[in-house]
């Protein structure tokens, strides 16, 4: 019993314990490869996620364990690789949060990394927000990937993303009440611009890259409007 009781010490114990005792348990492997994590272990605990997967392929948490380390693991080639498993990990509901989560700021680092291919990393984390039942989200970044898309002479990238946007449900083709599309109608019309951020959506329509964009750019032709230097106050 003291020996069993030295062994449960701490939880890295009791998972090193439990892998002697239950090799072939996949929650087992899961918990040894979340231990190696912690140490920085990115080969042992990706090799603990892939034997969890093994021994039970309907088990889905090692999905999203799998992409999380290959992203952290600073392997640049493994980067691509853990946001596909991320991607597959958002049909698990023990993951789904985490995922999105983590996708969110994988998304942002794309685009920041690779402005001239912003389209392609908008449109897909608008797939991700339509996937987990936000569409309001979805269609705003739809609607930015094309305006880059657009911007980039690619018009049929830009229709596409457009299109994804309409078949949600809910959706139409063109909805002047859109963020976009008030963004759109706003950059050059002082009263259209009233209306925007007065408009019930403006909190949401903060969120997206569109609205900092359009302050962005009106701060710049008076940067000394009190306005402006509220707004942007509100979107930061």
């Amino acid at each position: 019993v003291a020996l069993r009781n030295n062994d449960w010490a701490d939880e890295a114990a009791l998972f090193l314990s439990a892998l002697d005792v239950c090799p072939g348990s996949a929650k087992v492997q899961l918990n040894n490869g979340i231990l190696q994590r912690r140490y920085q272990h990115w080969d042992k605990a990706l090799a603990h996620f892939q034997r969890a997967q093994q021994i039970d392929q309907t088990y889905c948490e090692p999905r999203y364990w799998t992409g999380i380390t290959l992203v952290n693991s600073g392997v640049e080639a493994n980067f691509m690789k853990g946001v596909a498993f991320l991607e597959q990990a958002v049909e698990c509901i023990y993951t789904r949060v985490e995922a999105v989560t983590a996708l969110n700021l994988v998304y942002l680092e794309l685009h920041s990394r690779d402005p001239s291919n912003s389209g392609t990393h908008l449109e897909a984390w608008a797939r991700i927000l339509a996937r987990v039942d936000r569409p309001e989200e979805a269609c705003n970044y739809f609607h930015e990937a094309a305006a880059m898309y657009k911007a980039n002479g690619n018009t049929t990238a830009g229709e596409i993303a457009l299109q994804q946007c309409a078949r949600l449900p809910g959706r139409k083709a063109e909805d002047p009440s859109s963020c976009v599309a008030m963004q759109e109608a706003s950059a050059s019309n002082d009263e259209a611009l009233h209306r925007y951020v007065t408009s019930k959506n403006i909190k949401a329509c903060r969120m997206t890259p569109g609205h900092q964009r359009l302050i962005h750019a009106m701060q710049t032709k008076d940067m000394y409007d009190p306005w402006m230097q509220q707004e942007w106050a509100h979107t930061i």
